[in-house]
């Protein structure tokens, strides 16, 4: 991720046509409203996308980033990354609210009710 005078490198946690939810170890003066661009690398470095967008929220090591509108091109871009690895139906259309939504964890096991007994 790429914001005014400095780079953030991460790695990709979710992507939408709408957003996307980047990690980096670091994040200093990220600040929500912050335009950045986002360029989406493969395993050989090499770009796949970029997007501008526009940092919508920072915490504990994450980047919600709201991207501005995309061009048809690569909002097919984005649905073939998300089918390639292998989300189901639709996942590339989600908003980006739902990108940055805590994911549900598992209660420990001694809080689990048998529901089996």
């Amino acid at each position: 991720m790429i914001c005014p005078e400095i780079t953030y490198p991460g790695t990709l946690i979710d992507i939408s046509i709408y957003g996307a939810l980047f990690y980096a170890s670091f994040i200093d003066n990220a600040v929500p409203g912050t335009r950045c661009v986002l360029q989406v690398l493969n395993l050989k470095e090499d770009m796949l996308f970029q997007v501008n967008g526009a940092i919508a929220h920072t915490g504990q090591s994450l980047v919600g980033i709201e991207f501005a509108p995309l061009d048809h091109a690569l909002q097919s871009r984005i649905r073939q990354i998300t089918l390639f690895n292998l989300a189901p139906p639709g996942h590339a259309e989600r908003e980006l609210a739902a990108l940055l939504k805590p994911k549900p964890t598992t209660p420990p096991d001694s809080e689990r009710i048998n529901r089996f007994q």
